[in-house]
């Protein structure tokens, strides 16, 4: 059993688990339900408008925003796999955690050539989870990398990119 266990771990830390997201128009929501183990996510490998999550490690967690598995660590980053070409018109998730956590969003300058900070959001710490993200339907962004992060461990749930139809 031992070795079964750490061949799982093995392996999960050895390539992004896959999303297993639920996709509503061209919004996409992460869960976290049904990746045991899991390190990081690769949200549509074959559109390099998507990229990765990573940080952090799903773990079973009381409260979850939503079903049994959230996603936790002290800095827990998406990154769009072609900032140059792709962005996100929003990016968010439900965290919670016992010390302050903040979310800052990334946007590709392109006269500089490099992603600079966009918009920067905190929020205090506490046993409920609270909605960080930016864009919606009226104010889509250009998002390329959305960075959660905490002194201490936060707990993320139903993260979420992009909005319904936009």
């Amino acid at each position: 059993m031992r070795r079964l266990l750490l061949a799982l771990a093995l392996l999960a830390a050895a390539a992004p688990a896959v999303a297993n997201r639920t996709v509503t128009g061209f919004q996409e929501i992460e869960d976290f339900e049904d990746a045991f183990l899991a390190t990081s996510f690769d949200f549509g490998s074959p559109d390099p408008g998507d990229g990765t999550l990573t940080g952090g490690n799903t773990i079973g967690a009381v409260p979850t925003h939503s079903g049994s598995l959230a996603y936790a660590g002290t800095t827990l980053v998406f990154a769009v796999a072609d900032p140059f070409n792709y962005s996100w018109p929003a990016v968010g998730g439900w965290a919670r955690g016992p010390d302050p956590i903040t979310l800052t969003l990334y946007a590709y300058d392109y006269a500089d050539a490099i992603e600079k900070v966009y918009w920067v959001q905190t929020i205090a710490g506490g046993a409920f989870y609270s909605f960080l993200g930016a864009g919606d339907a009226l104010h889509p962004q250009v998002l390329t990398r959305a960075v959660f992060s905490s002194d201490s461990p936060l707990l993320l749930d139903d993260f979420t990119l992009g909005l319904v139809d936009v």
